[in-house]
């Protein structure tokens, strides 16, 4: 999901408004593992396992509306925007290390994950996130630009300073086991869009394997998720690297709950792969408790019936005023949930 906005290719539109409505049909017989994003906490993108941002409270509170709305899995993000709010910094305004609160923080959320029997998509960068209009030429951009690329060293510093001492703090809780995903980049087509990477997606099919290298003796699954314009060709053609993952996340937005290409996803869930349908909703501007829900069980019975093994609704809970353009996706208004979280929460489904 992109904060200001996202875009769809037109011809994939006009597939998806062609095809015949799922309302009516039964569930698959294979069910599937449901969930939610909860992307960050309230309005804290890009800085809510920061102290002053992390709430205890809030973190039980969010993760008891999942639990009772059944849902198995939940999608955070860790190093989500580009301002470097998670890290403490030198004197010249570099990256040194994570801030300290920031480990214990996550390690409190998959604890209470663990108490509920829900399992976390730990999603570390959004793909959104640098957009030149975001992060103009300069000091900040060519941070990034070295640790998306590898250069003068940044990623494997990355790794080595910020990544494994999370994960090494997970393992030595024994909170493994509670997250069942490791998304390496949110939208990485929004990436290649914003030109971070050097050489687009020849640069990302290297990026996507040589990072799954460095996290794979976590022993988690490995993924990686597509959204924007044209999304489903780029795993059709295979941009994104089969051999270092193992599941692709897609991202749909459309007012029917069609998944386009069904036949191709189920021909290929045959043959062993594994797809995620990692954010879905509606496309339409309107605030529409009606609307929502019949979108929400026709995404899910899609999702299952071209294969995918989860799907995760966009959002759980947005709480910005008003009924504006983002909480039109939220599946709660003011604290309450709207009728969709009903109707995900008695769709069936099972544990990831």
């Amino acid at each position: 999901m992109r904060l200001l906005g996202f875009s769809f290719a037109f011809m994939l539109y006009l597939w998806s408004a062609s095809q015949p409505p799922l309302s009516t049909r039964a569930p698959a017989s294979t069910p599937l593992t449901k969930g939610y994003n909860i992307a960050w906490w309230e309005v804290n993108y890009g800085h809510q396992w920061n102290s002053g941002s992390f709430s205890e409270k809030k973190v039980r509170e969010v993760l008891d509306l999942a639990a009772q709305g059944s849902a198995k899995i939940v999608r955070v993000w860790l190093f989500e925007d580009s301002n470097q709010w998670q890290f403490e910094l030198d004197e010249t305004g570099t990256p040194i290390r994570l801030r300290k609160e920031f480990i214990p923080n996550v390690l409190f959320f998959l604890k209470e994950c663990e108490k509920r029997g829900i399992k976390a998509n730990l999603t570390m960068f959004d793909g959104n996130s640098f957009p030149l209009e975001r992060l103009p030429s300069g000091e900040q951009r060519a941070w990034w630009w070295n640790v998306m690329n590898n250069l003068y060293g940044h990623g494997d510093w990355f790794h080595k300073e910020i990544v494994n001492p999370l994960f090494e703090a997970i393992v030595d809780e024994d909170l493994l086991g509670t997250v069942a995903q490791v998304e390496l980049m949110n939208e990485i087509d929004g990436a290649v869009k914003s030109g971070i990477f050097a050489r687009d997606w020849t640069s990302v099919r290297k990026f996507v394997c040589d990072w799954q290298k460095k996290i794979k003796p976590f022993a988690v699954s490995y993924g990686v998720s597509v959204g924007h314009q044209g999304s489903v060709q780029h795993i059709v053609d295979g941009d994104l690297p089969e051999q270092c993952t193992d599941y692709l996340d897609l991202h749909v937005y459309n007012d029917n709950g069609s998944i386009p290409m069904c036949g191709w996803f189920q021909k290929k869930t045959a043959q062993g792969r594994r797809f995620q349908l990692g954010e879905f909703g509606q496309k339409s501007a309107r605030y529409d408790d009606e609307a929502q829900k019949k979108l929400t069980y026709n995404f899910l019975s899609s999702a299952a019936e071209c294969g995918f093994e989860s799907a995760l609704a966009w959002r759980l809970e947005d709480i910005r005023p008003g009924h504006n353009k983002e909480a039109r996706y939220s599946y709660t208004s003011f604290g309450e949930p709207r009728p969709a979280w009903y109707v995900l929460r008695d769709y069936p489904g099972q544990t990831p």
